[in-house]
């Protein structure tokens, strides 16, 4: 259903569907016991493909200015969570005492594979797993 607020259309059936993913996306990172578990593991795979498309749709008919403004957006984001993850990234070695293995990681192997595959964790670390979705989606809005 759409409906219209204060200028701005509002598609509930979306809204629902992005609740539903929210939960889904949350179920992908949990483990649930059993054949139940098992099946709502590969059916809330859905969840990620939908944002995208959701995201997609709503930039379909928008103006270019404000594209740019999401890059932005997004791209500060993606500095502000970047520096965050590397703070806890060296922190967690230097607290091992085991900063060698920080420099290991910033190798020309590592940048391609970020660069051609999106693959953050090879620089910064495991924890920074999450960022390939605001990568993904700064890729797509470029």
């Amino acid at each position: 259903m759409v409906t219209k607020d204060k200028g701005l259309t509002y598609n509930s059936t979306l809204h629902a569907i992005k609740v539903l993913a929210c939960f889904s996306v949350v179920a992908i990172h949990i483990w649930l016991p059993g054949k139940i578990g098992a099946f709502y593991q590969i059916i809330a795979r859905f969840a990620v493909p939908m944002f995208f498309l959701i995201s997609g749709f709503y930039s379909y008919n928008i103006s270019k200015n404000k594209i740019q403004n999401r890059i932005k957006k997004i791209f500060r984001l993606i500095l502000r969570s970047t520096f965050f993850y590397v703070i806890i990234f060296v922190w967690m070695f230097w607290r091992e005492g085991n900063m060698q293995f920080i420099f290991q990681n910033f190798n020309l192997t590592n940048i391609i594979r970020f660069v051609i595959f999106n693959r953050i964790s090879d620089l910064i670390g495991y924890l920074a797993t999450p960022l390939w979705y605001l990568f993904a989606i700064l890729y797509i809005y470029i």
